[in-house]
C-alpha cells in the first residue's frame, strides 16, 4: 500500500531517541540531506551533519590508506622483481648448479617418497637425501641423471660416504642388473657433458623447469623418472663422448616444445 504523501506519521529520531511527526514528503526530502532519520530539533540536525562529515572523512582516509597500501605493494613487488633480477645476474654457473641440484634432489625424494632408502631399505630413518650412486665430486657430468639419484637416508649418504656397494646392491634388487649396466653406460656416454653444456644460461632454464615441476609434485601430482628426464631436457640424446660426438644442438633441444604433464 502506498504511503499518503501528506499524512502525518510517527517516527523515531536516531540521535535523541524521541518520537516526532512528519509527512512522507518531508521525510523523503530529509533523506536527501545530512539530516536523515532525525527529528527537526536543531541539535539533532547538527549532530547528524557532524556524524555525516566524520563518516566522509573516515571513508576518504580509508580509501587513501587503501591506495597507499596498493602503491606500496606494487612498489615492493617491483623492487623484489628488480632484486631478483639483480641476484640472478650476479649468480655464477656454480651458484645455478647448486640451486638446481637442491631442486632436483627434492624432486627425486618426491618420486621415491613411498620407497625406503635405496642402500639400506631395512633400516629405519627419519631423514633422507637425494643420494648419488656415482658421486658428484668424481662424476660431475652425471649429477642430474635421473637414474643416478635416489632417495637415500642421510646416514647412508653422509657418514657412510655414499654407501656405494650397498647402493648398487639396492638398485639391482629394486630394478635389475641391467639398470646398473645402463647407469654405467650413461657414465661413459656423457663424460665431460658438464664442461660443454652446464652453462649459466642452460642451468637457469633447467632450474626454472625443476621449480615448476616440484611445485606440482608438492600439490600431489606424480611423475616417473623418464617423464622427469623428458620434462627437464638436460641430457641431449645425440651426445656421446665415446664416439667423439660432443657437439650437439643443445639450444634446439632445450627449447623444443614440451607437452605439459598436467
Amino acid at each position: 500500500m502506498k504511503q499518503e504523501p501528506f499524512k502525518q506519521s510517527k517516527r523515531k529520531c536516531q540521535h535523541c531517541g524521541e518520537w516526532y511527526w512528519g509527512t512522507a514528503i518531508e521525510q523523503a526530502n530529509r533523506q536527501k540531506t545530512y539530516y536523515k532519520n532525525t527529528c527537526k530539533d536543531r541539535e539533532c540536525e547538527i549532530e547528524s551533519q557532524t556524524a555525516y562529515a566524520l563518516q566522509q572523512v573516515a571513508k576518504q582516509k580509508t580509501e587513501k590508506q587503501k591506495q597507499q597500501t596498493a602503491l606500496a605493494k606494487e612498489k615492493n613487488a617491483k623492487q623484489k622483481t628488480k632484486d631478483r633480477a639483480t641476484r640472478e645476474a650476479l649468480k655464477s654457473a656454480s651458484d645455478w648448479m647448486a640451486d638446481l641440484q637442491k631442486k632436483f634432489n627434492a624432486i627425486i625424494r618426491q618420486i621415491d617418497k613411498y620407497q625406503p632408502c635405496i642402500a639400506r631399505p631395512h633400516e629405519t630413518s627419519f631423514r633422507f637425501d637425494g643420494g648419488h650412486c656415482f658421486a658428484v665430486g668424481g662424476t660431475r657430468w652425471l649429477r642430474y641423471w635421473v637414474h643416478n639419484v635416489h632417495k637415500q637416508s642421510s646416514k647412508s649418504n653422509g657418514p657412510l660416504a655414499g654407501d656405494t656397494a650397498m647402493y648398487i646392491a639396492g638398485m639391482v634388487a629394486r630394478y635389475d642388473y641391467q639398470y646398473w649396466l645402463d647407469l654405467q653406460d650413461a657414465k661413459d656416454k656423457y663424460r665431460e657433458y658438464n664442461v660443454h653444456y652446464f652453462t649459466k644460461e642452460n642451468l637457469k632454464v633447467w632450474y626454472q623447469r625443476a621449480s615448476k615441476l616440484l611445485t606440482h609434485l608438492k600439490k600431489g601430482h606424480n611423475i616417473t623418472r623418464e617423464e622427469l628426464h623428458n620434462q627437464l631436457r638436460i641430457y641431449h640424446p645425440d651426445y656421446d663422448y665415446r664416439t667423439g660426438q660432443t657437439v650437439v644442438d643443445i639450444d634446439t633441444y632445450i627449447n623444443q616444445k614440451i607437452t605439459p604433464l598436467w
